[in-house]
């Protein structure tokens, strides 16, 4: 079965490109938040991750939550916000069949609350231990609390108990079915966040494709295999997983096996990480 897949540009941020990307130039650029729209054939509607959304600008109005804002100045536009653009498409939150969160940065879960919390899922382990966070470590952490529900516990499924499957590919072998017909599968891409991890489609209107979160900000990381710069280093869970994942995924992309593209790729780089007719 084939899904079919839409890249919903959802607000973005703004910051010099040699942060995320060491050999770049310090002039700042726009990183998108992307927010991905699966269209299942039995399903119906998925989405991975959920952008900005306007509470970000409330739960960032106060000390210290205020400082991620001053750090990564955030722009949505009216037109931009996901629950707009799905009402375009003629969806409403209700009407979301799953939502596939792949870290808990404010910029993939500030749409969360927009959705039915039943219908997210998500490392439940990462979440528990942010929350526990006083709040300046979470700020540090880019974890705002205020944008979870707060019958996540009771509602949110959690991607470690879906079944282990082998995914066909070479650098990252084994993945978790997450509907249960292999047309979704979880990878786990450590490094980032605690939990974080990507969703292999392994046959889509764009060809197998990998959405690959925040395992790397910009094409050139993975094209090259070029790390962002050590000044980040403290912002990663874990830098030397990052750099194992990044390593896996490049290898694996230019073993040109797939398309593998990033939450905060813009749209030429969307073109040049989409492989030919595989």
């Amino acid at each position: 079965m084939k899904l079919t897949v839409e890249i919903l540009k959802v607000g973005h941020c703004s910051h010099p490109e040699k942060i995320v990307y060491a050999k770049g130039k310090m002039k700042a650029r726009k990183f998108p938040a992307n927010v991905f729209l699966i269209k299942h054939p039995g399903k119906g509607s998925i989405l991975f991750d959920t952008g900005y959304a306007n509470r970000f600008y409330e739960v960032t109005k106060k000390l210290p939550e205020k400082l991620y804002a001053i750090v990564t100045p955030v722009i949505l536009p009216e037109a931009e916000q996901l629950v707009v653009q799905l009402q375009k498409k003629g969806l409403t939150p209700e009407q979301i069949f799953k939502i596939i969160i792949s870290h808990f940065h404010a910029d993939h879960v500030a749409g969360l609350k927009d959705f039915p919390a039943k219908n997210v899922i998500c490392c439940k382990k990462s979440l528990q231990n942010l929350l526990k966070l006083g709040r300046f470590k979470q700020v540090t952490k880019g974890f705002l609390k205020e944008l979870i529900p707060k019958n996540w516990q009771e509602e949110f499924s959690c991607i470690s108990e879906v079944p282990i499957v082998d995914t066909g590919l070479k650098h990252l072998p084994v993945g978790g079915d997450i509907l249960g017909d292999k047309s979704i599968i979880s990878i786990a891409l450590p490094g980032h966040m605690e939990g974080h991890f990507g969703v292999f489609l392994p046959k889509t209107n764009m060809g197998p494709l990998l959405l690959a979160g925040d395992a790397f900000w910009t094409a050139k990381n993975l094209m090259e295999n070029v790390m962002p710069h050590s000044i980040t280093s403290f912002l990663q869970h874990d830098y030397k997983q990052y750099k194992e994942t990044l390593n896996k995924l490049s290898l694996t992309f230019n073993d040109k096996a797939i398309t593998i593209i990033g939450c905060h790729c813009d749209d030429e780089e969307v073109v040049a990480l989409t492989q030919p007719e595989l």
